[in-house]
């Protein structure tokens, strides 16, 4: 690894946190990796079975040893950083604030912080970055000169396991996942993967819609470039090219909310013979909402629904999960690695109301959020009025 551009990146993960900061944080990493970097990742608490994927990945793990968000969390960072010659500092959690991002741009790092609803009473991160779709630089005005925003589904993370589903030449058979060429002849079912979400006004920036170049791999390049803190504005006129691509699919290409409507309406109002179900309520699950979901499937009368159940490596509930999916039939798989191959052999998805949602949002399934958390309640909320998601509320008041 000598010789490597390396970025740190700071993210928990437990079951109290779940495990999507650090998987939107390996998005990103992944990314970095493909312009020729490679990517540590320094955690407090990581769980084994995520820290062995991040391994597998070719990032290394490091154990930050202090409590965290504190300033001797902040030193400690600021330290590894300046030992591995850390050309960024990615940090990604609700505990680290103002003061966290002070210290570390005060020790001479380069931070990108991501975040989800504005959390920091001030921002002096060198790049901030808000992928949901409620982001605006209204929740940013404390910020520093030097603060640059990257706001919007422009900029979702998505791992690399979803990057070969964004292709031109790939749709996926509604039974079998498998992929089908366009060329097949009509009828056969299949459902295109290339999809934009937003209003109907064509000029709405927020769209996921994937072309030749990938969001993730544009923050990679762009964000945690050298050129970011100086040379930066010079390709502002590409950035916005590639902005007006990701905002505007091509002509035939299915907004996502007419893609999702018709996709319910063929399960709900044509009466499939077969209903695929897939539950996923995060890495971890503390609540276990999961077992809630569960537990109400047991009055669901439908001939031919099949549940997939996904349990993460943190979720403290596995045994209680396992019983309840056993009673009604549903099968259950842990530490899933290839999220869109899963995603792409269903017709529906509970889920969370977090990260979780621009997965299924990109392969075009139609989900029920569940907001598990505070800061949740406005992107589901939001996606609801896009028509690409049912929002069930917070998940306490779920039976």
């Amino acid at each position: 690894m000598a010789g490597d551009r390396m970025l740190l990146v700071r993210a928990d993960a437990s079951a109290e946190i779940g495990a999507g900061h650090v998987m939107r944080c390996l998005a990103l990493a992944q990314a970095w990796q493909d312009v020729g970097g490679a990517a540590t990742f320094a955690s407090r608490t990581c769980p084994d079975a995520l820290a062995g994927r991040l391994r597998r990945e070719g990032m290394t793990t490091e154990t930050v040893t202090s409590s965290p968000g504190s300033p001797e969390d902040a030193a400690e960072t600021a330290a590894l950083a300046a030992r591995l010659g850390a050309e960024w500092v990615v940090v990604d959690g609700y505990g680290f604030g103002a003061d966290y991002q002070d210290a570390l741009v005060g020790d001479g790092h380069r931070v990108l912080f991501v975040d989800d609803y504005g959390h920091a009473e001030r921002y002096s991160a060198h790049v901030v970055l808000n992928q949901n779709i409620t982001a605006s630089a209204q929740l940013y005005r404390d910020r520093a000169d030097h603060t640059r925003l990257l706001l919007g589904t422009d900029h979702v993370l998505l791992r690399r396991e979803f990057w070969p589903w964004r292709s031109r030449d790939v749709s996926i058979d509604t039974k079998s996942g498998s992929t089908v060429n366009p060329g097949d002849p009509p009828g056969r079912p299949y459902r295109d993967v290339r999809a934009g979400v937003g209003t109907s006004e064509p000029e709405h920036s927020n769209r996921i819609w994937y072309d030749a170049s990938h969001p993730t791999a544009e923050v990679a390049s762009y964000a945690l470039s050298p050129a970011a803190s100086g040379e930066a504005q010079a390709g502002e006129g590409d950035r916005a090219g590639r902005r007006a691509r990701l905002a505007h699919p091509p002509p035939g290409v299915p907004r996502l909310g007419e893609e999702v409507r018709r996709r319910a309406r063929r399960s709900f109002e044509e009466r499939a013979p077969e209903t695929r179900l897939l539950v996923t309520l995060g890495g971890g699950d503390a609540d276990d909402v999961t077992s809630t979901v569960l537990r109400a499937l047991r009055h669901v009368d439908e001939p031919g629904l099949d549940v997939t159940v996904l349990v993460g490596g943190s979720n403290p509930h596995g045994a209680n999960v396992r019983q309840l999916a056993a009673e009604v039939g549903a099968s259950v798989l842990t530490d899933v690695t290839d999220m869109p191959r899963v995603l792409s052999g269903v017709d529906l998805a509970v889920t969370a109301g977090g990260s979780t949602c621009w997965e299924t949002i990109f392969m075009g399934v139609p989900n029920l959020a569940i907001v598990l958390a505070e800061n949740q309640h406005e992107n589901a909320a939001r996606l609801e009025r896009e028509g690409v998601s049912v929002d069930l509320g917070w998940h306490e008041d779920a039976t």
